[in-house]
């Protein structure tokens, strides 16, 4: 039995080094902590605990990606917008590579796929882009007619000219 909590513990303190955010790592290790204080009877009781506590903190203080974009950027006009995407294409640029797996993630760390969510949900919800293979880091240019199937892409800062 014992054998069985070690392991638990281990695969949620691996969890909890995943964290993208210091404050966020500080609060899950709290709410780790005080539930194995609390002694439950089984491991399940002790799970439920933690999982119960992430939920509040992650629906308090998301962490970075789409549901960050949803919580902080919903009220942004398109001009607003746009000077967010330029500012998340430069973070995005100066993060790590190869970040995919959340284990290879040191804690703080923003990875790329966190940034590109946060960008794709700016283009779906407040410029009204369609979401399509690649990278966020464009306007839809305002000259020439939409088409269903093709997007004509313009760079950011000129606000839709090319």
């Amino acid at each position: 039995m014992k054998t069985v909590i070690v392991l638990a513990l281990a695969l949620l303190s691996g969890v909890v080094y995943a964290a993208p955010d210091a404050a966020r790592l500080q609060e899950l290790q709290a709410a780790t902590k005080a539930c194995k204080a609390k002694g439950f009877k089984t491991v399940g009781e002790q799970e439920d605990c933690v999982h119960a506590a992430y939920v509040k903190i992650n629906s308090d203080t998301p962490a970075r990606g789409t549901l960050y974009a949803e919580k902080n950027y919903k009220g942004f006009s398109k001009a607003q917008a746009e000077g967010k995407l330029l500012s998340l294409k430069k973070e995005y640029d100066k993060a790590p590579k190869g970040t995919y797996f959340q284990a290879s993630k040191k804690a703080g760390a923003v990875d790329r796929v966190s940034i590109l969510n946060e960008g794709w949900w700016l283009q779906t919800n407040i410029l009204g882009a369609r979401q399509t293979q690649g990278d966020p880091w464009f306007i839809e240019c305002k000259d020439g007619a939409k088409t269903l199937n093709y997007v004509r892409r313009c760079p950011l800062g000129k606000g839709g000219a090319k």
